[in-house]
């Protein structure tokens, strides 16, 4: 059975902006982890709707696409996990590493580009939002075993180019 979404909110007061940052992105949208936990490297996906703006390559706004490998590591209940992939849409393209605490994310962008021109290389900070939260010791829950169905969370980002 699949996992509802809550939709999560993020602080820009979080966000740790870069002396070289030129600009900035948010969004918000879904992530989906199909197998969870995952020790050994699957396959993820997420859609955002999100926007981007830079003070020398302009502004993007629409559906910002995702595909990452992600380790989800078992008994570690919330715990840790760390992904990489690529993001593309709204005129955004870059690649990302994340390492995950509990429900929120610090993702670090490299090789970023806004309409072609390049970017400074940039962090966002990002909040999962499973809900409900499958219970501790169950299919899909903290500790238990992994799911054909996985996590599907909200997400919400934020960040600095």
């Amino acid at each position: 059975m699949g996992t509802a979404i809550a939709a999560a909110s993020l602080l820009s007061a979080t966000m740790m902006p870069s002396a070289q940052a030129a600009g900035a992105l948010a969004g918000a949208g879904t992530a989906s982890l199909p197998t969870f936990p995952c020790p050994s490297g699957c396959a993820g996906t997420a859609s955002l709707t999100g926007a981007a703006i830079s003070t020398t390559n302009g502004t993007g706004v629409g559906t910002i696409s995702s595909s990452y490998t992600y380790f989800e590591p078992a008994g570690t209940c919330v715990g840790t996990g760390t992904a990489n992939g690529t993001i593309s849409g709204a005129g955004l393209s870059a690649s990302f590493a994340w390492t995950r605490i509990g429900l929120v994310a610090l993702v670090s962008l490299t090789g970023v580009t806004l309409n072609g021109g390049a970017e400074a290389n940039g962090t966002v900070v990002a909040v999962f939002a499973p809900a409900p939260v499958p219970p501790l010791n169950q299919p899909g829950g903290c500790l238990g075993t992994a799911t054909a169905t996985g996590v599907l969370a909200g997400v919400a980002a934020g960040g600095t180019l």
